[in-house]
């Protein structure tokens, strides 16, 4: 079993579980997840966890992301993409000036309500379940965190924009929403995520190169793709334990300890993460056992 992420480079027109799925089979993985759903429009950094990995997903998903993002003004579709059906044209096209003052508004804590067509659940069913019965979900706002946006390029009607944001935030959402504040309408045409949590493109693997790495005769293979489970973990603290410690952390046994009182903590053995942990009244107690045979 492989125990480790892979920086998938989403390709358009396949959603996040199909891609996950495609991952499995070709690793021969059991269990497996990724980090921040893509829809089958958007495209870019899908990091995936395998094996062990997925016990480090609560850490690491609610990383910023980064986005680059094509507007289309003036036209609206049901699922605020262009993968939607055309509901409401406008023939009022924003000009350059109100486009850029218009981002002040989408900078900071901002207020948002979530596309019909998402994975918002109302009541145990998902919002696009209830919008493909052609009914209306009552989707709640939220706030979220929008770092810095910035208009790359306008073309009229196509606005090009670079956005950082926090966990949550819906960039068909913000294309809505501008072309209601601009009083036309908008829907997202290209969607591309460059970064989430620690993730970018520097080591990122499309599906393709990952199905010729793994083909390869190399006994290495499948390790050259794999970022380490070692390498994610740069927000918590980390201790170097020995042997007989590591064997007691994974029978669950505390250790202890004359550390402050820590929340979170990786245990290494050898330079290899045995577990996650937190440290209390003088007790290192393992929080998640780690299998690392890797």
């Amino acid at each position: 079993m492989a125990n480790g992420f892979i920086v998938l480079d989403k390709p358009t027109g396949i959603g996040s579980n199909k891609a996950l799925g495609k991952i499995k089979r070709l690793f021969n993985q059991k269990k497996a997840g990724f980090i921040g759903t893509l829809d089958p429009l958007a495209s870019g950094i899908l990091p995936v966890a395998l094996g062990e990995a997925t016990k480090l997903i609560h850490l690491l998903e609610g990383g910023t992301k980064i986005y680059e993002f094509t507007v289309q003004f003036g036209q609206a579709t049901d699922t605020d993409d262009s993968q939607g059906k055309i509901i409401a044209t406008s023939p009022t096209l924003p000009n350059l000036d109100n486009l850029q003052n218009l981002l002040t508004k989408f900078t900071g804590v901002i207020t948002q309500t979530p596309p019909q067509y998402s994975a918002i659940k109302i009541n145990g069913k998902k919002a696009y379940d209830i919008a493909r019965q052609g009914k209306q979900a009552d989707i709640k706002q939220r706030q979220v965190n929008i770092f810095n946006i910035k208009l790359l390029n306008y073309a009229p009607p196509y606005g090009s924009f670079i956005c950082e944001c926090s966990k949550g935030t819906y960039i068909r959402s913000i294309a809505r929403d501008m072309g209601q504040l601009l009083n036309t309408y908008g829907h997202i045409t290209v969607l591309r995520r460059i970064k989430s949590g620690i993730f970018n493109t520097s080591n990122k693997i499309t599906l393709d190169e990952l199905e010729k790495t793994m083909y390869k005769p190399a006994p290495n293979a499948l390790n050259s793709v794999l970022v380490p489970m070692e390498n994610v973990l740069d927000d918590i603290p980390d201790i170097q334990i020995g042997k007989h410690e590591a064997d007691k952390i994974r029978m669950g046994q505390f250790l202890s300890t004359d550390m402050d009182d820590v929340s979170s903590l990786a245990l290494l053995c050898n330079n290899k993460l045995i577990a996650l942990a937190k440290c209390q009244n003088g007790l290192i107690k393992p929080t998640k056992v780690i299998n690392n045979n890797n």
